[in-house]
C-alpha cells in the first residue's frame, strides 16, 4: 500500500526534550507507535562494539539512521484509520547531517515532503541529562532544536511547539491538537 501520511503524528526535538516519555505513554495509553531509529542504533553499536556511532562515524551513521527510517515506516502496518505517534521522522537527519557538517542521504530528500500529517516539537526541558548514548552537551542540543525545527519548516511543514509543561499535559497538548 502506498504511503499515506493521515494520521502520521512525528514527535521531534533536539536530544533530552521527552519523546520518548511520550511515545512510551502515548503507546500505554493504546495508540500505535514508532521507536526512536537512533537510539536503536546507537544502542547495538554500544552493546556489539560498534563504530556506526554518531560520534565515531557521523556520514555512515545518518546514512543508516535514514535508510532505516524509511524501511521502518514503509514496512509498518499502519491503518490510515488510526494515529501513529513516531518518536522522530525522516527529516530529523537532516537537521543532524547539518550539525555533523556530512551529506545529506538523497533519500531525505525523496521521500521527506508531505510525509506527516502533524509534527510536534518538544521545546527543550529545564534540565538536560546525558548518558552513554546521548553525547551532546546542552548547547549543542539547543543547536540542534533550532535545526530541526528549521528543516522540518523547509520541507513544508507547519510545527506545532509543546512547551516545557509536565509530561501529562503534553500528552494532552498534543492529543487536543492531533485532530
Amino acid at each position: 500500500m502506498p504511503w499515506s501520511k493521515k494520521n502520521k503524528i512525528v514527535l521531534v526535538g533536539a536530544p533530552c526534550v521527552g519523546k520518548s516519555t511520550l511515545i512510551n505513554m502515548l503507546k500505554e495509553l493504546g495508540y500505535k507507535t514508532t521507536p526512536e531509529v537512533s537510539r536503536i542504533v546507537i544502542d547495538e553499536n554500544l552493546a556489539n562494539g560498534g563504530d556506526l556511532l554518531p560520534w565515531k562515524n557521523t556520514q555512515a551513521f545518518q546514512d543508516e539512521i535514514t535508510k532505516r527510517q524509511v524501511e521502518m515506516e514503509e514496512a509498518s502496518d499502519f491503518n490510515e484509520d488510526e494515529k501513529v505517534f513516531m518518536d522522530r521522522g525522516l527529516i530529523d537527519p537532516y537537521a543532524f547531517c547539518q550539525f555533523g557538517n556530512v551529506n545529506i542521504s538523497p533519500l531525505i530528500e525523496q521521500y521527506g515532503h508531505d510525509r506527516y500529517e502533524k509534527v510536534f516539537i518538544l521545546e527543550p526541558l529545564s534540565s538536560y541529562e546525558q548518558d552513554p548514548g546521548r553525547k551532546f552537551t546542552s548547547e549543542e542540543s539547543l543547536k540542534l532544536h533550532k535545526l530541526v525545527y528549521d528543516a522540518y519548516i523547509k520541507f513544508g511543514y507547519d510545527v506545532i511547539s509543546v512547551p516545557d509543561i509536565p509530561p501529562q499535559e503534553r500528552i494532552d497538548f498534543i492529543l487536543n491538537r492531533s485532530h
